[in-house]
């Protein structure tokens, strides 16, 4: 996870959790979008940034520059991939589907779906998203996300 780009800080404290190894960290969604667009790029993480350039009076006085560094080989990468294709192609990813474009991704939801995201990506872009229920009622366990696409359940 950090080497695609999510920081230390973002990742649970407690990793002896059993659920830990499927993802239970709490990084933002643009995090989260820039982690799974290094998969996209077959690899190459470029780190995530919200403003590509500023301008005072008509002249450029900053101008964002990529930093992209290899940060799986392109076999790991592109065999994520594979699987996450899976995931939108045939799984609960399905209503993702993009008509004649390759899409992959992931969906999560926490117990009693109190929350709900879904990431995922084509070759040329990465986007996630993420829902989250305020009420803490745990007696309602039949919550459900249907018109969270990629997400229903």
């Amino acid at each position: 996870a950090v080497n695609a780009g999510l920081k230390d800080d973002d990742m649970m404290a407690d990793s002896t959790v059993p659920s830990f190894s499927i993802g239970t960290s709490s990084p933002s969604a643009i995090r989260m979008a820039g982690a799974y667009a290094t998969f996209a790029t077959s690899g190459q993480q470029n780190p995530t940034y919200s403003v590509t350039e500023v301008k005072k009076k008509g002249e450029v006085v900053f101008k964002h520059k990529k930093q992209p560094r290899r940060a799986f080989s392109p076999l790991i990468a592109d065999n994520v991939t594979d699987v996450l294709k899976n995931v939108v192609e045939n799984g609960t990813g399905k209503p993702a589907r993009l008509p004649g474009r390759e899409a992959a991704g992931k969906t999560g939801t926490t117990d009693g779906n109190k929350s709900a995201w879904f990431v995922g990506y084509t070759p040329q872009l990465s986007t996630a998203i993420s829902m989250f229920r305020l009420d803490d009622d745990e007696t309602n366990t039949k919550r459900k996300f249907e018109e969270m696409f990629g997400t229903g359940g």
